[in-house]
């Protein structure tokens, strides 16, 4: 079990209160120190009270620390690239109490800072090593006693530099090894083994170097290129502090524990086995638990689970599963600022750091029971499981042995007031940790519902306080995604597929802009010609109308163009003098910075102007993200992460700004529709996602309908939505099954969800899955993917497929009549929806319509009668549309002279202004228009009037309902 059970301050002291890398160092006696301000403060836990205490403070801003192993050097390490060595010669850990480093002379006026006897506690430092760029990271080599080696990353290179003495600073080693490995790139952050056998080092281009060390000679030890990934394993890369990166990239760090290497930067932990088969482990079962941006900072918990933290402000709990080398998500949690760095103690317990100078207490509790498994057992899981089964309410298994919960003293409001009445926290104390999400299934009982000779076993699982009772399993919501697209993370990702075409872009690769290439194809390639044009400021979403794309980025940055770091230089002023003023430079120039939200540009294909002045451009507010969007015939429209939808014309004018119910999911549009999903509330447990869908008319900014997204089936979340060639709205959810929406009522006020294609039945295999594209006349285009492909690979044009849409009918009996009596149903679904949208205004057209549909149900009249199946031949008449077809089916029916009697009644029925000598002529009532002769048959559409306004030149016509059962 993993919670939260504090959050307090570090107790770095911005003056600004900017995000920086804040970090934790370890001193021996079990001390623990944190730093990573603007102030250059080092403080250190007092974990009496929680709270940490400044016990250093330093004129420049500090980035790394480091401790060797007896506690005789500490390191410490400023962004104007110098290190300041601490010795500690007679410092001896079996007789201290607290190391020297984190002890201070307070005096009595703690609100002066001169005041506070800082002025002492460097009399044991020595100016060490100096670097032309900011540090980034520290450690000290293991197992080099009494000789000290230190391994320095800087935004310059790497070096490893032997700091016992002043005099031995001179050695230095892997510093010209490593700019040639790295391609004379820096380096964001190094990790060794515990023996120090090998060292990673990973740069600020994204990839890694494994280091093989040879340590018979503590003097002189020597390094050799074990292994070089070609392949980054972070995508962006790290323009420095200087260049203005921000506090999650320089927080970038590669993790080892034992074989196991992981690193961020990606929205799933890149795992890497270092075993004799080298492999990167698979990333499985993270749809619901999982980070929606790039992971910051991990932290190994053991060898199978590790945790992450991501931008996103999310902390996910991982399983490493070394049988079939698959990395899968288990829980996640959520807090006020994005985590930069964690630490672990004894007893369970990690503190995150915050960029916002918090940190966050977390503690873990794992139940062991291996010496309790039986023989037979694989997982320790199998025991729990049969030691709950005692209980009639203790039924369901644990979904893993870490699991996020609600500390017991905090308040959530998922569980139920009367159960947190007499809940005690469990030292006896209110907690004032925030709640965040919780993982695992609420389980009830006492021990009491036990039997007595299980009670020692209940007494260990439910332990401390009935703990499980009071377990409340929420499941995290989706995240947003944008229809038809591929990962992020992807070197040539798909940013749109549909009816009009594809875009595609080739993220860049080389050079300093590191610019983008986006392609549009289009699906009729003789109507438009591909286009091609560079991004420049790195589109993450994109849609393609009518009249164009539309395309968003992400958050923005401002770049530092104020700075003249030459004429800095030419005040001859020290480094670190010049890193202060540049620092205040730039913080001036972010107050009066322009908006650093998502940008939005829109791409004409056509334009009555110049050609040059056809495409737009604007920025959104800072700090909003664009997380989806949608183009249509006319209009354009975004939806973001302040839960907005934004609506612009295809010209580049605003339009409406609306607030959407909850979170935004996804967005489609085609011609003048317009359909956005968003979350109604939590998943419940089975993990069902709970989601709402607006359909809006932009044309009259009408909403046509919204509710329930009743399309998401048991256990699945939506994965794909869209609408068809006849401008129906069509969802998808990740069972895949294809719904579709449906007017249900004859005024157009009532919308259903119905089920028309189940792809599960065309898979080849349980892996295989269809990638959906658009629905077009009847029948879905997908790209077919095999094995465990879950999106086409963007590089090569996939083939697509098309599958006819066939609702999941039950089989009946004649089943010939089957496939039959499925497109009856679904054509009558197609004529409602058509003439409740009103997308073909053309009255002669739709009962050219009317006609075909009911051909389909005459056939399967005749079928019927034909079989002796005389009570639902009957039962298909009111399916019918036109008189015209009444009449052919009482001729069908002239064996059986009581049926054709009741067509007849059925035809006079619902259609009471019919003449019985002039067979489909209307007759019209006072106000409205004289007949036609030429008119020879009555349509009877769904009416949708208060909806749609109808055409008047048809006068005050009596419409039909036509029955679908």
């Amino acid at each position: 079990m993993m919670f939260m059970q504090a959050n307090f301050s570090l107790g770095l002291d911005d003056v600004d209160g900017s995000e920086e890398p804040r970090r934790f160092a370890s001193l021996p006696c079990k001390t623990l120190l944190a730093y990573g301000g603007d102030d250059g403060t080092v403080t250190c836990l007092d974990e009496k009270d929680n709270t940490f205490h400044a016990v250093q403070r330093f004129d420049d801003c500090v980035r790394a620390v480091a401790v060797s192993e007896d506690g005789k050097r500490v390191a410490v390490g400023f962004d104007s690239g110098e290190i300041e060595i601490f010795h500690y010669d007679t410092f001896e850990l079996e007789k201290a109490s607290r190391h020297p480093f984190a002890e201070i002379n307070e005096k009595a006026n703690d609100d002066d800072l001169l005041s506070q006897g800082f002025s002492d506690c460097h009399k044991a430092s020595v100016g060490g090593p100096q670097f032309d760029a900011p540090i980034r990271d520290l450690q000290f080599l293991r197992g080099t006693s009494p000789t000290f080696w230190l391994i320095v990353a800087h935004e310059s290179g790497m070096s490893i530099v032997d700091v016992t003495t002043i005099d031995s600073m001179s050695s230095r080693v892997l510093e010209r090894e490593s700019r040639d490995a790295h391609g004379q790139c820096g380096i964001r952050g190094v990790c060794q083994r515990p023996d120090s056998s090998q060292i990673v080092s990973l740069s600020m281009d994204g990839k890694l170097c494994l280091w093989n060390t040879d340590l018979v000679d503590h003097k002189m030890p020597s390094f050799k290129l074990a292994q070089f990934e070609t392949n980054r394993c972070i995508a962006k890369q790290d323009a420095g502090e200087i260049h203005g990166a921000d506090a999650c990239e320089r927080s970038y760090r590669p993790v080892l524990h034992g074989d196991v290497l992981a690193t961020p930067g990606r929205l799933t932990p890149l795992v890497h086995y270092l075993g004799k088969e080298s492999r990167i482990m698979e990333v499985k079962d993270c749809d619901t638990n999982r980070h929606i941006e790039p992971v910051v900072s991990l932290v190994f918990l053991s060898s199978d689970f590790m945790i992450s933290s991501g931008r996103d402000c999310r902390m996910v709990l991982w399983k490493c599963d070394f049988d079939k080398f698959a990395l899968s998500s288990v829980a996640s949690i959520t807090s006020t600022s994005v985590v930069t760095a964690f630490h672990a103690r004894e007893m369970g317990s990690i503190y995150a750091a915050c960029t916002k100078g918090t940190c966050i207490q977390l503690n873990v509790e794992q139940r062991s029971v291996e010496s309790k498994l039986p023989k037979d057992s694989d997982s320790p899981r199998n025991h729990i499981s049969e030691t709950l089964a005692c209980s009639n309410e203790l039924k369901k298994k644990s979904s893993s042995e870490h699991g996020f919960c609600v500390h017991e003293g905090a308040h959530s409001e998922y569980v139920d007031d009367e159960a947190s009445v007499d809940s005690p926290s469990r030292n006896g104390t209110k907690s004032d940790t925030p709640t965040g999400f919780s993982q695992g299934e609420q389980k009830k009982g006492s021990n009491e519902e036990l039997g007595s000779e299980d009670e020692s076993e209940a007494e260990e699982i439910n332990a401390p306080n009935n703990l499980l009772s009071q377990l409340v399993r929420e499941e995290t919501p989706q995240p947003p995604f944008s229809v038809s697209s591929t990962p992020l993370d992807l070197a040539r990702r798909y940013l749109c597929w549909n009816h009009i075409g594809s875009v595609t872009i080739l993220n860049g690769t080389e050079g300093a802009s590191h610019r983008s290439t986006v392609d549009i194809s289009f699906t009729d390639s003789a109507y438009k010609r591909p286009v091609s044009f560079t991004d420049n400021t790195g589109f993450i979403v994109g849609s393609l109308g009518e009249d164009g794309a539309i395309f968003a980025s992400d958050l923005q940055k401002d770049d530092d163009d104020g700075l003249d770091e030459r004429n800095l230089r030419g005040l001859q002023i020290s480094e670190q003098t010049l890193q202060a003023v540049k620092r205040s430079q730039r913080k001036r120039i972010e107050q009066n910075a322009k908006p650093t939200g998502s940008s939005i540009f829109f791409y004409r294909f056509e334009t009555l102007g110049a050609l040059r002045d056809k495409d737009w451009f604007l920025n959104l507010p800072t700090g909003e993200r664009v997380v989806g969007s949608a183009c249509g015939s006319g209009w354009a429209a975004v939806v973001t992460s302040r839960r907005f939808l934004r609506l612009f014309s295809s010209g580049g004018n605003q339009g409406q700004i609306l607030w959407l119910n909850g979170d935004p999911v996804t967005v489609a549009g085609r011609s003048r529709f317009l359909i956005v999903f968003c979350h109604r509330s939590l998943p419940l447990v089975d993990k069902t996602q709970q989601l709402d869908y607006v359909l809006w008319d932009i044309a009259s900014f009408t909403v046509i309908s919204q509710g329930p997204a009743s399309c998401v089936g048991k256990g699945a979340a939506l994965s794909w939505a869209g609408f068809s060639s006849d401008c129906a709205p069509m969802a998808m959810d990740s069972d895949g099954i294809m719904s579709m929406l449906t007017p249900c009522s004859n005024d157009g006020r009532n919308w259903q969800w119905i089920p028309v294609l189940d792809t599960l039945g065309l898979r080849k295999s349980s892996e295989d899955n269809f990638w959906p594209i658009t629905v077009q006349d009847g029948r879905l285009v997908c790209v077919p993917l095999k094995g465990s492909s879950t999106y086409p690979d963007a590089a090569r044009r996939p083939i697509t497929a098309t599958l006819g849409l066939r609702m999941p009918f039950a089989t009946s009996s004649p089943a010939k009549f089957t496939m039959l009596e499925e497109l009856s149903i679904r054509s009558n679904l197609a004529l409602s929806q058509k003439r409740a949208l009103e997308i073909d205004e053309d009255d002669e057209e739709y009962v050219g319509l009317c006609a075909q549909v009911d051909k389909v149900t005459l056939k399967l009249f005749v079928g019927m009668m034909d079989e002796g199946k005389v009570e639902r031949a009957l039962d298909l008449i009111d399916r019918l549309h036109l008189p015209k077809s009444y009449e052919i089916a009482a001729r069908m029916a002239e064996h059986n002279r009581k049926v054709a009697d009741l067509i007849e009644d059925a035809k006079h029925k619902n259609f009471p202004q019919e003449e019985d000598d002039t067979m489909g002529r209307l007759v019209c009532n006072s106000g409205s228009p004289e007949p036609s002769n030429e008119d020879p048959h009555f349509v009877t559409p769904v009416s949708n009037q208060p909806l749609q306004k109808r055409n008047k030149a048809y006068g005050d016509r009596t419409f039909k309902k036509p029955r679908i059962y």
